[in-house]
């Protein structure tokens, strides 16, 4: 399953395809923790593509076993990271990141709550990376620093230029009645989120590749400020709605299997829980759009899912 399938159709695009589907397959032969967690999404590939039935079922089992196994084999080895780890550490971090956005498939909505499990993986990448980057940076063949080398160059990227934070001005308008947090800490975060995610739509108004413009998305997450994880996890209004624009720009990559309708149903599952707040209402019109145009904002239809 892993190598015909979901090694292949987990990549991104050429540039990953080597990582997926050739090096993690290899490495995973000496380490438990990578071994674990190909298993472990294998079977979650298997159980989105299986519908409600018993098959499914029996997939998200099997994925919820392996994935507990290799978190703990994970875990394990993040206390002494060294040269002779750190590739392995990297790649079992990238599944499991894989992992924590096809779980965004499956995950109860009602009553809604936020994604706190897929923010915590997340955020645990990128400390680990940061750790990672100490040993690799010294190693430029090895597989880590190549891997390395792009969180850091996307961060980089989506941190530039503070206007790109425009297309998404309405997140930080305050109006006479807002009583959400609003300190300086809070203020930084949200800028510097919504600057992130102003580069991405400028990438999409471009014409930039897909690839790029995919994995500028995924790596969203692990650079936001930890005051952003803290509003998002207290269900802050604002919050909830920057989260809604985010995986509104996500779900034109609904045909990738990993990232699949998950994005499109926290959008509707946020616009639902704040359809009572007269406030909020106008700032989730532009996400709920872009869900309902779907992956024909990037020039895809599903049909053409890979794996």
């Amino acid at each position: 399953q892993y190598v015909a399938k979901t090694g292949p159709g987990t990549a991104i695009d050429d540039l990953t395809r080597p990582m997926f589907a050739e090096a993690i397959p290899e490495q995973s032969l000496g380490c438990d923790s990578l071994l674990y967690s190909m298993y472990s999404i294998a079977a979650l590939h298997q159980a989105c593509g299986a519908g409600d039935g018993a098959a499914a079922a029996v997939s998200s089992d099997v994925h919820r076993r392996y994935l507990a196994m290799a978190l703990r084999e994970h875990q394990a080895s993040l206390q002494d990271i060294t040269a002779d780890n750190v590739d392995n550490l990297c790649m079992t971090s990238s599944l499991l990141r894989v992992c924590a956005y096809a779980m965004l498939q499956t995950r109860p909505r009602v009553p809604y709550s936020p994604p706190s499990e897929w923010l915590l993986i997340s955020g645990t990448a990128m400390a680990l990376y940061e750790k990672a980057w100490d040993v690799a940076k010294e190693r430029p063949d090895s597989l880590a620093w190549k891997f390395l080398r792009s969180p850091y160059a996307m961060a980089d990227e989506g941190h530039s230029g503070e206007d790109k934070s425009t297309a998404f001005d309405i997140l930080l308008t305050r109006e006479a009645g807002d009583s959400d947090p609003w300190d300086v800490e809070s203020q930084e975060a949200y800028q510097q989120a919504l600057c992130f995610l102003g580069s991405v739509q400028c990438a999409i108004q471009d014409g930039e590749p897909e690839g790029h413009i995919c994995r500028l998305l995924v790596v969203f997450p692990m650079v936001i400020k930890r005051r952003l994880f803290d509003l998002v996890n207290a269900e802050e209004p604002r919050a909830l709605a920057l989260l809604a624009h985010y995986f509104a720009l996500l779900s034109g990559f609904d045909h990738m299997w990993w990232i699949g309708p998950g994005p499109a149903q926290e959008v509707m599952a946020i616009a639902e829980e704040l359809s009572t707040h007269v406030r909020w209402v106008p700032v989730l019109r532009r996400p709920i759009e872009q869900v309902n145009a779907g992956s024909k904002a990037y020039g895809r239809t599903s049909s053409s899912a890979a794996g």
